[in-house]
């Protein structure tokens, strides 16, 4: 039996953590897609700073903090025919800033983890 992870999981995760009012779309996130036209998004988990950690070569580690949204991929799908990719952008209401997104990563289960770096 296939789980429906966006209706069970990822909807209502969404609903209850995500930015914005749920019967106010202007304060939804608007998702500005490469070549095509900006939509609002109903819902994303927006941190203003995720610590990400790698590990370099030699052993090093290297940390940055950068900004990162949690996004139902079926939104985005739905809004532009295209899950999320380097170069969009997203205007989050909240913090009343425009970000690019750095670096998609979708988990297979139907939700992305979008890296974002703030707009000059």
């Amino acid at each position: 039996m296939a789980i429906d992870w966006d209706g069970l999981v990822l909807g209502p995760l969404m609903d209850i953590f995500g930015e914005g009012q749920v019967d106010d779309p202007s304060t939804w996130p608007l998702y500005m897609p490469v070549g095509g036209v900006a939509f609002r998004l109903a819902a994303v988990v927006f941190d203003r700073e995720t610590l990400i950690v790698t590990t370099g070569d030699e052993g090093t580690e290297n940390i940055s903090r950068l900004p990162v949204i949690g996004v139902r991929d079926a939104l985005v799908i739905a809004g532009c025919g295209r899950v999320s990719q380097q170069g969009d952008k997203v205007m989050i209401p909240s913090v009343a800033l425009t970000f690019i997104v750095r670096e998609p990563h979708p988990d297979g289960h139907g939700h992305s983890k979008l890296l974002l770096q703030r707009m000059p």
